[in-house]
């Protein structure tokens, strides 16, 4: 797993032991996506891709048994963001909208996984896509619309 680019963001830490030892997660964040996770980042060995997990619970789970809808597409926006950190490592954006597909289920105790790409950056715009997998089977397919926040001196 490769380091984060342009230093590690404050807001994320390394994981010490269990399933996703090496990998980044959420700390010291009091906000949404710490309470709906925990998301889990890395960068993908072969080709230092950014990949991201999440671990399926029970508090994830919709009246059929598997993972909310809400929760996956919570996960994809977790997602977007760690898939455009070889432009914004500092995850220094908006989400502007997300598109999803359901075409599996979320195995309530699996672990979801996502590969996604940058489509295009422009000047602010990022355009991006992914599949969430979960032990190797589609869940969700995605693409969404990221933009970098301006930076001081710039609208």
């Amino acid at each position: 797993m490769g380091d984060w680019p342009g230093g590690m963001p404050p807001f994320l830490a390394r994981v010490e032991g269990g399933e996703f030892e090496g990998w980044y997660t959420l700390v010291d964040a009091p906000n949404f996506a710490q309470f709906a996770g925990p998301f889990y980042f890395s960068f993908d060995e072969e080709d230092n891709a950014p990949v991201a997990a999440m671990a399926l619970a029970a508090h994830h789970q919709n009246l059929g048994g598997t993972g909310h809808g809400g929760a996956l597409m919570t996960f994809v926006d977790m997602a977007a963001f760690h898939t455009i950190t070889p432009e914004v490592p500092d995850w220094k954006a908006v989400t502007v909208g997300v598109s999803c597909d359901f075409v599996g289920a979320g195995p309530i105790g699996g672990v979801l996984r996502c590969k996604g790409e940058i489509l295009r950056a422009g000047g602010r715009s990022l355009f991006t896509r992914g599949l969430v997998t979960a032990a190797g089977a589609p869940v969700l397919n995605w693409s969404a619309h990221l933009m970098r926040m301006p930076t001081k001196g710039r609208g």
